[in-house]
């Protein structure tokens, strides 16, 4: 009974160094698919950072365009106004301008139609001056006679 206890001992002894090896192999096994999954994973999680890297640069970028175009349209806008506010005080002081040139032709109007009335009559007076004239002299002529 001994020798079979003995026998069974060192037969369990065996198929517990067996399990032993098999669970080590099984465990260098699961080790290295572990690692490899682990490398894999730590890959993919670089290339899914890196993509989202650059779609943050991306849009990062696209959001600096953005910006730069409004700063650009505000500034045109700008532009724009002040230029149309430039033009407006151009067309009031035009306004301004023709209003009193308006003014100044009427005025110069009035003092040519003047002018021609005074110019009208000195010539009456002067044709009537003539005519005395020439009645005086015509007299003296007669009187000398």
């Amino acid at each position: 009974e001994v020798h079979d206890a003995e026998e069974q001992c060192a037969s369990l002894r065996a198929q517990l160094a067996r399990s032993r090896d098999a669970t080590g192999q099984t465990a260098s096994r699961l080790q290295s698919q572990l690692d490899a999954a682990r490398g894999e994973l730590q890959a993919s999680l670089r290339e899914a950072s890196d993509a989202h890297n650059l779609q943050v640069s991306r849009l990062e970028e696209e959001i600096h365009t953005e910006r730069q175009r409004g700063l650009d349209d505000s500034a045109a806008e700008r532009a724009a106004a002040d230029r149309a506010r430039r033009l407006l005080d151009a067309c009031a002081r035009l306004d301004e301008q023709r209003g009193t040139e308006l003014l100044s032709a009427q005025a110069d109007s009035g003092r040519c139609s003047a002018l021609e009335d005074e110019l009208g009559l000195l010539r009456g007076k002067i044709s009537s001056a003539e005519s005395s004239y020439s009645m005086a002299e015509e007299r003296a002529s007669r009187e000398e006679r």
